[in-house]
Formats: C-alpha cells, structure tokens, sequence
C-alpha cells in the first residue's frame, strides 16, 4: 500500500495508493503516541463511486497501521468528505466531519444529496452517522462542521430544492448524538447562490458563518466578457441562527479554493484566505488577473492587512488553498501552483511578512496540498495528493515531512523571498498623510501599478503605471482610513501603508 520515497527522522516523503485511482488526503492529526491519523477520499476505478476513509500511519510513515472506509449503502453513489481542514478533533481523541451521500433518483436522471454528520472515535472506526436531508425536497451538501461550547455541532454547507441549482446557505445545529436542533438557511440576494465554507463557535454561544457569496461579472466595452465570482460573506449570529451583523465584501475578491474561509487568530481576529479579481486584461486566462491572498481581519471583519501573491514568471501563479496558524502565531498557506501543479506552501509571519516560499514534488511530479499539522519541535507534515508512476493511478495520498524552514533534507536554507511590508532597496512615499484632495505616491524604482482599498477591502482606486511617481485624486473618497497596495515591477504587492483621507 504504501510507496516508499524518503524518510530521515522529521523529513517524510511518502505516497499511499488507496484504490489504484485518485486518492487524497485531506486532514491530518497528530496522535499522543505520535503516530499520523489521515482523512481522505478516494474514486473506485470501475464504478467511479467515491468513499471516504482514515488512516493510522507510523510517525516515520513506513507503516499504515490500520484503515477504515466509509462507503455507505447499495444505494448510495458517492460519499463526499466536507472541504480540507474540517475534519475536526473531540476533547476526547475522537472525531467529526461533515459528509455529503449522493444517490440516484428513481429515474436515474440525477443525483439525489444527503447532508449528514459521521463521528469517529480515537482509532478511526465509526460510532455513528446522522443525516439531514429530506431528499424529496432538499439537494444538501455540507462542508464544514465545529463544536458548540455545550458539546453539540453546528454544521454549514449549501441547500437546494431538490435539483443543484441556484441555493443558499445552510446551517444545521444539532445535539452531541447529532440530532437537529434546528436548521437556518442563509441568502444575500435572491440571484446569487450562497456557499458556506467554515463555521466557527464564540464562547458565549454566538456563531461566525463564513460564506461565498456567488456573482455574475462583466469586463464591459469592448469585450463584455462574463463570468462568475465569489465574494466573502462573514456573518456573526446569535446561537439561534439568527443574523447579528454581517460583511460582505462586494468588489475585488475571486474564489481562488474557498475564498470565504475564515479562521480564528490567537489574538481574537480572524485571517481569511482567497484570489484577488483584478482584471488586467479582459482574458480570465491572463494568469496576472487573480493573484492570490490571505488577509487578517479584526473581531469586526475589518482587514488590518493583506499580503498578496501574485504571478510572476518564476512562481508562476498560486492559488490559496488552506491556512493554518502555527504555535508561534505565524501562519501556513497551502495551496496549487498551476500550470506546474506543485504542492505549494508559504510561511508568513504574524504581522503578514512573508518568511519563506516552496514548491514541492514527489521524485520530479507535481502534487497537492491540503493539510496540515505541526509537530512539538515545530517541523511540519503535509498531507495531500500526489502523482506517481504509472499514471493510470492518477494520484496517491501523499505524506509530506518538512523542517520549520519549509526543507525536505536537512540543511537546505531558507527561500529568500521578499517580505510584504519590507523595503529590499524598494522605498515608497506617500505624501500629505492625511490628505485632503490629492495626494503624491512616490518609488525609487518604477511602480507597475497601485490599489487603494477602504477597511473592507472593497477597492476605491486602482491605476496601472509604469513610472516612479504619481499623482492621485482623492477628493472624492470618503473621510476614513485606507490601505495601499503597491504592485512592483518584481511581482511583489505590498501593502505599503496607511493613509487618512480628511
């Protein structure tokens, strides 16, 4: 089962074929006895029908030690993990995920969907499945799940009328047995779908739903190019269900996985993950249009910072899949890196400088990331999907063992990348600050263009530019704070400052 590639004590570089097709994990845990619990998914070649199933392998990874498979019934077609990252762990050792069983209906003509909750105990064996679907009304699908301070799980996902079409969010409470206690479903407008991605308890009893809130975009004269795009949508709610307050963030922003994904800082804000919509070009294809992000938000979803990842001809582009905060209170982005398809991941510290940068492969093939754990010593382990001969395997659970600084052999240094926020010989001015009607942007080196969003993250300017100064009309903004980015002529973005407009 398993493929032996490389193992020195931290350093690990294993694949696992599950079913000789595509497998992938998903989430990684690290067990007392240090030894990996792995949640993935796998596609059976013949029939196609996907299960789910967990792992227990050795610390070294030479070993699986045991395995379940969570494939349902006759009369299920597919059984459908929640998104990475949210399979999660009980107090107790033991754990939950969301799970999403496909059927056909009675004609065949498509696929009914149950949303449901699976727990598991400490060694992977199933101790039940609830679900939630009526499926004569309801096509669900759940996505992420979280427990509730007094022990129940509140689970957020998608509902649609009985056929996938155009939906909105849904969250489903229930007890510790799984049982409903109640459902919410949640809409921005009644054209655009909404997707929740991940739901995140407060300790008072209030909830925070992180959504994608779906829209229809157009380049305009002379192309009218359209198509879609995901803003985040960040909700806080009282225990009930019921909306408090919500933000969501209407221009700029591209589903680059999951683009309202939302995580809990250690300093009580929140840091969420996604694509910038830029536009160069009317091209969608044009790799520059979408840079990606991740960007720290403030108990009120205000942003205090962004660091941005944009194309460039050696990195190429990078798509954010997944962020993780470390016990340092840094932070890892996993993500993709197409065209190449290399596992990607990207350290960034607490105030948003990035630390370092890697791509990883398995013997020269590309790969995917999609979870994380970190170990005592701070070394790291990545679980995901990688490539290995011959091809008609399509893709193994790949187990990826690296140091703190992001190596996979000892001694390898460190990537220099250079940080957001930091000069490297670059230094910009920005002048009067505050300012009232115009204000003066100047470099040392030319500036490729400059972005100026408010608080929310909605962009209010946006200039390309090929010059080391310019000039810009403020007048017309509203009083308040504001963030400039600074897209150099390297590839960099960076935030480089804040600037009051009086």
């Amino acid at each position: 089962m398993a493929l032996p590639l490389l193992t020195n004590g931290q350093y690990i570089q294993k694949l696992y074929d599950i079913d000789s097709t595509d497998d992938w994990g998903l989430d990684i845990f690290i067990r007392p006895d240090s030894n990996f619990m792995i949640f993935g998914w796998s596609q059976k070649q013949i029939s196609n029908k996907v299960f789910v199933f967990n792992m227990t392998v050795s610390t070294d990874g030479n070993t699986v030690l045991n395995s379940h498979y969570l494939s349902g019934d006759s009369s299920v077609y597919c059984v459908w993990p929640g998104n990475e990252g949210e399979v999660k762990r009980l107090a107790n050792g033991q754990y939950i995920s969301p799970i999403t069983m496909q059927s056909p209906d009675i004609t065949g003509s498509y696929l009914h969907s149950t949303s449901g909750i699976v727990k598991y105990n400490a060694a992977g064996d199933t101790i039940f499945i609830k679900t939630f679907t009526d499926t004569a009304a309801y096509f669900d699908v759940l996505n992420a799940c979280a427990v509730m301070p007094d022990g129940g799980y509140i689970l957020g996902g998608e509902r649609g009328a009985d056929t996938p079409s155009n939906y909105p969010g849904l969250l489903v409470r229930t007890d510790s047995m799984g049982d409903t206690l109640w459902t919410k479903k949640y809409i921005h407008d009644s054209l655009q779908p909404v997707r929740i991605i991940n739901v995140i308890p407060l300790p008072d009893g209030r909830i925070i739903a992180a959504a994608q809130n779906e829209t229809v975009a157009d380049t305009g004269p002379p192309d009218y190019l359209t198509y879609i795009k995901y803003n985040p949508w960040f909700l806080l709610l009282d225990g009930m269900g019921n909306v408090l307050r919500d933000t969501v963030y209407a221009t700029g922003y591209l589903r680059g996985d999951n683009c309202g994904e939302l995580y809990k800082d250690m300093d009580g804000g929140y840091i969420n993950i996604g694509n910038f919509d830029s536009l160069y070009t009317s091209d969608p294809s044009e790799p520059r249009n979408f840079p990606g992000y991740v960007a720290h938000l403030d108990s009120n979803f205000r942003i205090t910072w962004i660091t941005s990842f944009p194309y460039d001809s050696i990195l190429s582009h990078r798509q954010p899949v997944m962020v993780r905060q470390l016990m340092d209170s840094s932070y890892i982005v996993i993500g993709d890196n197409p065209p190449l398809y290399k596992g990607w991941a990207i350290k960034i510290s607490h105030e948003g400088m990035i630390v370092w940068n890697k791509f990883f492969g398995n013997d020269g093939l590309g790969g995917y990331l999609r979870g994380i754990a970190e170990r005592t010593d701070g070394s790291i382990v990545f679980v995901g999907r990688g490539y290995a001969f011959p091809y008609w395997h399509k893709g193994d659970v790949w187990l990826l063992g690296v140091d703190s600084n992001g190596c996979e052999v000892e001694g390898c240094g460190i990537t220099k990348v250079a940080p957001v926020n930091a000069s490297h010989g670059i230094e910009v001015e920005i002048y009067p600050n505050p300012a009232i009607t115009q204000m003066t942007i100047s470099s040392n080196t030319k500036m490729a263009s400059i972005v100026i969003t408010n608080l929310l993250g909605q962009i209010v300017y946006e200039h390309l530019l090929n010059t080391e100064k310019a000039e810009i009309d403020v007048a017309d903004l509203p009083s308040g704070m504001y963030l400039i980015r600074v897209n150099e002529p390297d590839g960099q973005v960076r935030e480089v400052k804040k600037f009051m407009k009086e």
